[in-house]
């Protein structure tokens, strides 16, 4: 899981994986060859009708210019070139020779170390896979809960705002009620004033009328 925290694709992954694999078993197999029987090409000046009996000429230095350069696209074409070394060796030098009986034996070795590394290849590729699916689905379920998160935090805000405009609402309708009332309140006042003028006047009025009846009374 750390490896897919890198950032890297699962193919790189699975390449530096083989890639690492393959460098040492070059290494090994270029210290078995303690005479240096495959660790250049074949010198054209010394065996000038080699390449009439090889076509394909491969050696270890080759090999190892390859991995450098990253030349090689699997583990597979890796592993032909080193059975190329050996066969092209079986193949040009008789059976007898120190050559092909050396290239016969490395081959042995070099193809329990080839069915070794694929099998481990196989079981981290499958590692690797299993890994990338849970990694992925966990990232999914991380965007998941930002979101929902999200979704929860626009929602608390949207009913906030619902919220305050339902209080500014209500202050205003109480503020409208408030001031209602004290209309009213004005009116009856105002109302009850006038009442009480008018009654004033008109007892004002029937005190004056007595009055002047009682005069007439008394000038009669």
């Amino acid at each position: 899981m750390r490896a897919l925290r890198s950032g890297q694709s699962l193919p790189a992954l699975l390449r530096a994986r083989w890639t690492d694999a393959a460098r040492k078993q070059l290494s090994r197999w270029r210290r078995r060859d303690e005479y240096g029987y495959f660790h250049a090409p074949v010198p054209h000046e010394l065996v000038p009708d080699y390449r009439n009996v090889i076509k394909k000429p491969m050696d270890f230095g080759t090999m190892e210019a390859r991995l450098e350069q990253g030349a090689y696209l699997s583990y597979k074409a890796f592993a032909g070139d080193f059975r190329l070394v050996c066969r092209n060796a079986m193949a040009y030098n008789g059976p007898g020779t120190p050559y092909f009986k050396f290239a016969k034996a490395l081959l042995e070795v070099g193809e329990r170390a080839i069915a070794a590394t694929v099998t481990r290849q196989t079981m981290y590729t499958k590692r690797l896979a299993q890994e990338k699916r849970d990694y992925d689905r966990g990232l999914r379920e991380a965007q998941a809960r930002r979101k929902a998160e999200e979704r929860a935090v626009k929602a608390a805000k949207a009913a906030e705002v619902a919220a305050e405009a339902k209080a500014a609402k209500a202050a205003k309708a109480a503020k409208a009620a408030k001031a209602a009332k004290a209309a009213k309140a004005a009116k009856a006042a105002k109302a009850a004033k006038a009442a009480k003028a008018a009654k004033a006047a008109k007892a004002a009025k029937a005190a004056k009328a007595a009055k002047a009846a009682k005069a007439a009374k008394a000038a009669k």
